[in-house]
């Protein structure tokens, strides 16, 4: 199965006319690089970057302490 595939699948997209997903390689903060070295600004960020955005080095740190416990 595709990404595009899976997107349609698990994502609700009726309130756009159109879906172009990203495939995202990596993401800092606020910001998003695709496959293709395009960046975005993530403005849909979900629960779990909703207040630190991607890769918070104080997120990453207390995830690592509580995964080695």
């Amino acid at each position: 199965m595709t990404t595009l595939d899976r997107y349609k699948r698990f994502v609700i997209t009726e309130f756009l006319a159109e879906v172009d997903p990203v495939v995202v390689a990596a993401a800092h903060g606020a910001l998003i690089t695709s496959e293709d070295g395009r960046e975005y600004l993530d403005a849909f960020a979900g629960i779990s970057v909703c207040n630190a955005g991607h890769g918070c080095p104080e997120v990453l740190d207390a995830a690592r302490r509580q995964i080695e416990r």
